[in-house]
C-alpha cells in the first residue's frame, strides 16, 4: 500500500526544474520491501535508508 507521496521542488541538491519525491509504502514483511526496493532502483531511482522500529527505505 501506497500511504504517502511528498514532492519537494526546492532543495540544495535540486536543479531548478528537478523534483524529489519522497513514498512511504506498507509492506508484508521484508521480503515485499526486498522487492519494492529492487523493482524501484531497476527503474533508476536511488534510495535512502531511513532508520525506524521496523526498518524503512526512502525511494529519491
Amino acid at each position: 500500500n501506497l500511504i504517502a507521496v511528498e514532492h519537494l521542488r526546492e532543495g540544495v541538491n535540486l536543479h531548478v526544474r528537478e523534483t524529489e519525491v519522497h513514498c512511504t509504502f506498507e509492506v508484508r514483511g521484508p521480503n515485499h520491501s526486498d522487492a519494492i526496493i529492487t523493482a524501484a532502483r531497476k527503474a533508476g531511482y536511488r534510495s535512502l535508508r531511513v532508520d525506524s522500529p521496523t526498518s524503512t527505505e526512502r525511494l529519491t
